[in-house]
């Protein structure tokens, strides 16, 4: 048993910290396209609250993880190739303005989805990669 798991101030102190830490994802992967971020460094940083959340011994399973793999997989790939299919050109980006009531005009694209997978496969693999490293602990 690892000492953050005997601790419960960590334990407060992550579930305090590690939506916050979700939210900032979020907001790289949205402002990705403008500013700096985008769908990798968000799956980085929501991964880094997995990593918070697994030092109190709240790991995701591997089947979470490979899930997460797959769905972004297979939506990074459909976006990708939906496109070509339709005669246009493979990863090509289509755009709309949309009107939300309290963000007023929002321009919204294909590309925002395509991140979306490939948070989903980053955040995927650092949970199949602290499940497996959890496993390893329990046997050590």
């Amino acid at each position: 048993m690892s000492a953050g798991r005997s601790v419960p101030a960590l334990r407060g102190l992550v579930g305090m910290v590690s939506p916050i830490v979700m939210v900032v994802a979020i907001y790289l992967v949205a402002a990705g396209h403008n500013a700096p971020g985008g769908g990798f460094i968000g799956g980085l940083v929501a991964g880094a609250a997995l990593a918070m959340r697994g030092m109190t011994g709240d790991t995701p399973s591997r089947r979470t993880g490979q899930a997460l793999v797959g769905a972004g997989l297979a939506t990074a790939a459909a976006v990708g190739l939906v496109p070509a299919l339709l005669g246009g050109v493979a990863l090509d980006q289509a755009t709309t303005t949309l009107a939300l009531p309290v963000f007023g005009q929002v321009k919204a694209g294909t590309a925002l989805l395509f991140d979306l997978g490939v948070v989903a496969v980053v955040a995927g693999l650092v949970a199949i990669v602290l499940d497996a490293l959890a496993a390893e602990e329990v046997t050590a």
